[in-house]
C-alpha cells in the first residue's frame, strides 16, 4: 500500500509535527489526531491514522505513531460520526460527514491568491444525534484540507481529517459560530495553503531525502507571528468594511484577503502596550467600532469627552493613546472609543441601542500584553410581565433582558499570541477541587463549587492581591479554633460574589468550605518552616500559604488554596496539573531565545518558569540546544545545569552533557577573557568531559569528545608555569588524541594536535611521524613546514622520517607528492654535506 511507503510515511510525520509545532507556539495545547486518505485519481490507494504517543526510548519524551487503517469506515467509527451508506472514497467521506454533521461555512479567501488544490477547507462541529459524549464533543473540533503531492513521479491527493481534542471553549465557539474570525480556523487554513512550498500552485513536491521545503523557509515561531499579523490585518479590513458585522461568513473578499499583507493593525496595537506612562504598565480599553456606528444618530455611543474633528487621535500616536489609556476603565465600562483609524474619545456604550451590531475590544493588562475580543449582546427570554392598557389597548409588558457576550478572539503577550484563558481558570479550578475532595465527591454541593469558582474568579481582580483556602467542613471548623487569634471568625455564610472584592481588601486570606460557605476572614496563616517547603523567589503570601498546605497535608487534611498576587499572578496549590502554563512559557522563552531578545522580559519569563516545581528538566535541555544552535554558550551551561539538578536518577543522554561541556570549551577558547577565567572554564569544560566519558559505552562517544577534552588539558598545560603539572598535563592530552584517533583514524587534525602535544614532551620522533600521517592524509604547507622545522635541527631523524613516510604512503596508498618532493629537495641538500649517506638514502627510498 503507498501510504506505507517511507516518502509518504516521512511525509505524514512532518506535516503532522510541523502542525503540531504551530499549534503549541500559539499556545492551543490541544491533543490532535489525525487521518490520511492517500488518492491516485478516484482510487484509494491507502489510510493511515497519525498520533502522538508516550515514547519507549529514554532519551525521546513522544513519538509520532502511524497506522494503517483498512476502509474509510474505521474513520467515521473513530470519530463516532454516523453514516448512513459510507463507500471507500474520499468524496463519500466527506460528503457523509457534512450530512451527519453541523457544517460551519468555510469563507476563507486567500485561495484567490495562494492556491495548491483545488478542494477547499471544510470545518465540523459536534454531530446531530450522535450517543457521544456531549461535554467532549463541546471541546473537540474537526477539520479538513487536503495536499496534492508528487511522489517518485507519480500524482498523489493526500486528504488530511483532523480532531482536536480539550480545546479551550472560547476557542471552540469562534471556531463554531464565527469561523472567519477564528485564530485556530485561520492557523490551519494558511498552514495548508501556505506553508509548504509548491511548484507554481500545483503540487507539492518531496525531495530526494523526504524532505518538503517551506514556502518562505519559516520555522513554527515564525510563521505564527505571520497568521497572527494577518489575523489583525483581518480585523482591520473588517472594521473598514462599511456593513455591519452580522453575517461574519461573508465579509470577506478576494480584494480583502489581498489586504491583509498591507495592513500594520498588529503593530500599531503593540506600540501602544509596549509604552509605560510615567512609570505605569499599560492598563486599559479601546472598543473598536464602524465608523458609520460611531455618529451621534445612532445613540450606540455616550461620549463623555468626544474630540473635535482636528483633534482626532490617529492610532499610530502610540504615545498619545497610551496616556489616555489611563482615563478608560474596563471595570467601568468606560473606554476609549475608537474606529479603525481614529479615536474618537472617551464614553460609555447604550447596550440596548446596540441590537445586531457588534464589535472588537482590546484589553490592555500590563506591559507588552493584550487581548482581542468580539463583543455583543444576546437577548434572553422575557421576564415574566404583565398586562397594561394604553391609550385604551391593551399591551403586555416585560423587562427586556441582554447578556453582554465577550469572546476573546486572541491574546498577545511578549509578541507570542495565546490562545484560551490566562491566569486564573474556572475548568482548572474544578479540576484540582474534585481531585482535592474525590472521595468527598457525592456530598459536594454542586451550587458551592459554582459558587466558589465565581469567588475566585473575582478575587482574581484583586489588586492588591489575596488568597482563598478551602477546606472540608471540620478541617475548617477545626482550624479556624487554632486560628482564632489572627482571624475574623463569621458564621458560615454563603457570600454573594459581588462583595468578595471588598472582603478581600483587608489582610489576611478568607477561608471557605467545599459547599462554599464562608468561616473566617483575614486570616493570617501559619505552618511550619522546613529545607524543602517554601520559594525564595516568591513573596510572603505564597509562601505561607506553601507552609500552611504542608502543615495540613501532615494531619492528611486535604485543602485547597488560591493565591492572587500584587502583580496579577494567580497560582492555585496543590499544582495538580501546571502543564498548560508551564508549556506556555517555555515556547515564549524558545521564542525569546530564538530572536533578539530582551534580558528584562526573559528574565521575567525565566522567572515565572522557575517558580514552577514539577517541571520536566527536559524542558531546560530544550532551552539549552536552541542557546546551542545560537552560540549564547553561557545561557547552555545554566539551563542544562537546572535541568541536570532537576533529573534526578533519571537517564541523561550524552548529548545534553556533551554540549554543556562544549560550551565551558567554546567559552575558554575565546580569549576577549583572561588566563584565569579561561583556565576556569577549561577546568570545568573538563569535569563535565569526565563526567560522561568515562561512565559512557565507547558507542556514545565520538572523536570530538577526546579531542576537546586533549584540547583542554593541553590549554591548561600551555597556562600552567609548574613544569611537572605541565607535563602531566600534556601526557593527558596525548592519552585523548590518541584514542580520538582510535575512532577517527583519517583526521588529520588529529594527527596535528597530537604531534603537538609530543613536541611539548620533546617526543620528536613521534611527532615527526604524526605530522607526516597527517600530510598524506590531506596536504597543508604547515605540516610540511613542521616536519622541516623538527629535521632541521635534528637532521639524525631524517632517515627514520623517509621510513615512516613510505610505511604510511604504502599502507595507506597516498601519493603525498609535496612532501615527497620536498623530502628530495632536502636530499640534495645533505648529499653536499655528506655525499655517502645521501646516495644510500636515495637508492633506499627513492629508487624509480
Amino acid at each position: 500500500m503507498v501510504g506505507s511507503t517511507t516518502e509518504l510515511s516521512t511525509f505524514h510525520s512532518i506535516v503532522y509535527n510541523s502542525l503540531d509545532g504551530i499549534l503549541k507556539k500559539a499556545g492551543i495545547k490541544s491533543n490532535i489526531k489525525s487521518y490520511a486518505i492517500i488518492n491516485q485519481g478516484s482510487e484509494i490507494k491507502g489510510i493511515v491514522r497519525m498520533r502522538k504517543t508516550l515514547s519507549e526510548k529514554k532519551h525521546e519524551k513522544t513519538k509520532i505513531n502511524l497506522e494503517t487503517l483498512n476502509k474509510v469506515e474505521d474513520i467515521s467509527t473513530e470519530l463516532d460520526i454516523e453514516m448512513e451508506d459510507a463507500k471507500q472514497y474520499t468524496e463519500d467521506l466527506l460528503e457523509n460527514i457534512k450530512k451527519s454533521m453541523l457544517i460551519t461555512p468555510n469563507s476563507e479567501s486567500i485561495r484567490s491568491e495562494i492556491t495548491i488544490n483545488e478542494s477547499s477547507s471544510e470545518s465540523f462541529i459536534e454531530p446531530i444525534n450522535s450517543n457521544s459524549n456531549s461535554k467532549l464533543l463541546k471541546s473537540r473540533v474537526l477539520y479538513t484540507n487536503n495536499f496534492t503531492i508528487k511522489c517518485d513521479k507519480e500524482m498523489f491527493t493526500v486528504t488530511y481529517i483532523l480532531e482536536l481534542r480539550n480545546v479551550e471553549k472560547e476557542t471552540y465557539e469562534l471556531f463554531c459560530e464565527f469561523p472567519d474570525i477564528s485564530f485556530l480556523k485561520m492557523i490551519l487554513n494558511y498552514f495548508f495553503n501556505d506553508y509548504f512550498e509548491d511548484n507554481k500552485g500545483k503540487y507539492l513536491k518531496i525531495n530526494n531525502n523526504s524532505s518538503i521545503d517551506r514556502k518562505y523557509n519559516e520555522d513554527s515561531i515564525q510563521f505564527i507571528r505571520r497568521v497572527t499579523r494577518l489575523f489583525y490585518s483581518k480585523i482591520q479590513v473588517l472594521m473598514q468594511n462599511e456593513t455591519n458585522i452580522t453575517t461574519l461568513s461573508s465579509a470577506f473578499d478576494q480584494e480583502g484577503s489581498k489586504q491583509f499583507y498591507i495592513n500594520n493593525f498588529l503593530e500599531k496595537i503593540d506600540d501602544i502596550s509596549t509604552r509605560t506612562y510615567e512609570g505605569s504598565n499599560p492598563f486599559g480599553c479601546i472598543v473598536f467600532f464602524k465608523r458609520h456606528l460611531l455618529e451621534i444618530e445612532t445613540k450606540i455611543i455616550k461620549f463623555i469627552i468626544r474630540f473635535s474633528e482636528e483633534e482626532l487621535v490617529s492610532l499610530d500616536d502610540s504615545k498619545r493613546i497610551r496616556k489616555l489609556l489611563e482615563i478608560s476603565n474596563c471595570k467601568n465600562d468606560l473606554f476609549l472609543i475608537s474606529d479603525h483609524e481614529y479615536v474618537y474619545g472617551l464614553g460609555e456604550i447604550n447596550w440596548n441601542n446596540l441590537n445586531e451590531n457588534k464589535f472588537f475590544k482590546i484589553e490592555f493588562k500590563g506591559l507588552s500584553r493584550s487581548t482581542l475580543q468580539l463583543v455583543s449582546i444576546l437577548e434572553r427570554p422575557l421576564e415574566k410581565g404583565y398586562i397594561a392598557t394604553d391609550n385604551g389597548k391593551k399591551i403586555y409588558k416585560a423587562e427586556k433582558k441582554l447578556e453582554i457576550r465577550s469572546l476573546k478572539l486572541i491574546s498577545i503577550m511578549f509578541k507570542t499570541p495565546i490562545l484560551g484563558d490566562e491566569g486564573y481558570k474556572p475548568d482548572s479550578f474544578n479540576k484540582i477541587m474534585r481531585h482535592q475532595f474525590l472521595e468527598q465527591e457525592e456530598v459536594v454541593d454542586l451550587k458551592g463549587i459554582s459558587l466558589l469558582q465565581d469567588i475566585v474568579s473575582i478575587a482574581t481582580e484583586q489588586k492588591h492581591g489575596t488568597m482563598v483556602v478551602i477546606t472540608e467542613y471540620k478541617t475548617a471548623v477545626s482550624e479556624l479554633k487554632k486560628l482564632k487569634k489572627q482571624s475574623t471568625l463569621v458564621t458560615p455564610t454563603l457570600i454573594d460574589a459581588k462583595y468578595i472584592r471588598y472582603i478581600t481588601s483587608i489582610d489576611g486570606a478568607i477561608y471557605f468550605d467545599i459547599n462554599g460557605y464562608c468561616h473566617a476572614i483575614g486570616v493570617i496563616l501559619d505552618g511550619k518552616a522546613a529545607e524543602d517547603i517554601g520559594d525564595s523567589s516568591r513573596g510572603a503570601r505564597y509562601n505561607s500559604a506553601l507552609r500552611y498546605m504542608h502543615k495540613l497535608k501532615e494531619s492528611s487534611k486535604k485543602c485547597v488554596i488560591v493565591i492572587i498576587s500584587e502583580d496579577g499572578m494567580v497560582n492555585i496549590i496543590p499544582e495538580i496539573d501546571n502543564e498548560e502554563q508551564i508549556q506556555t512559557i517555555f515556547h515564549q522563552i524558545i521564542d525569546a531565545l530564538s530572536g533578539e531578545y530582551n534580558i528584562e522580559e526573559l528574565a521575567e519569563l525565566e522567572e515565572q518558569f522557575n517558580s514552577y516545581k514539577d517541571i520536566d528538566y527536559q524542558l531546560y535541555f530544550k532551552m539549552a540546544e536552541v542557546c546551542f544552535s545560537k552560540k549564547n554558550y553561557k545561557k547552555v551551561i545554566e539551563y542544562t545545569g537546572r535541568g541536570l539538578s532537576l533529573s534526578g536518577n533519571n537517564y541523561i543522554p550524552v548529548n545534553y552533557y556533551r554540549k554543556m561541556a562544549n560550551s565551558y570549551f567554546y567559552l575558554a577558547r575565546t580569549y576577549k577573557y583572561k588566563d584565569k577565567e579561561r583556565k576556569v572554564n577549561y577546568i570545568k569544560a573538563i569535569n563535565v568531559y569526565d563526567s560522561f566519558m568515562d561512565s559512557s559505552s565507547s558507542a556514545d562517544l565520538n572523536h570530538h569528545d577526546y579531542n576537546n577534552r586533549a584540547i583542554s588539558l593541553e590549554s591548561l598545560g600551555d597556562l600552567e608555569k609548574k613544569e611537572e603539572i605541565k607535563n602531566s598535563y600534556y601526557y593527558k592530552a596525548m592519552s585523548d588524541y590518541t584514542k580520538a584517533i582510535e575512532v577517527n583514524t583519517q583526521s588529520n587534525i588529529l594527527y596535528s594536535n597530537r604531534a603537538g602535544s609530543y613536541l611539548n614532551l620533546m617526543m620528536l620522533e613521534e611527532a615527526l611521524e604524526d605530522l607526516i600521517a597527517a600530510e598524506l592524509i590531506e596536504h597543508d604547507e604547515d605540516y610540511v613546514k613542521g616536519i622541516f622545522e623538527i629535521l632541521n635541527n635534528n637532521n639524525y631523524l631524517f632517515e627514520n622520517a623517509l621510513m615512516k613516510f613510505n610505511q604510511i604512503k604504502n599502507s595507506s596508498n597516498k601519493e603525498g607528492i609535496e612532501l615527497r618532493n620536498k623530502f628530495k629537495e632536502y636530499l640534495q641538500i645533505l648529499q653536499e654535506n655528506n655525499p655517502e649517506v645521501a646516495g644510500t638514502l636515495e637508492k633506499s627510498y627513492f629508487n624509480e
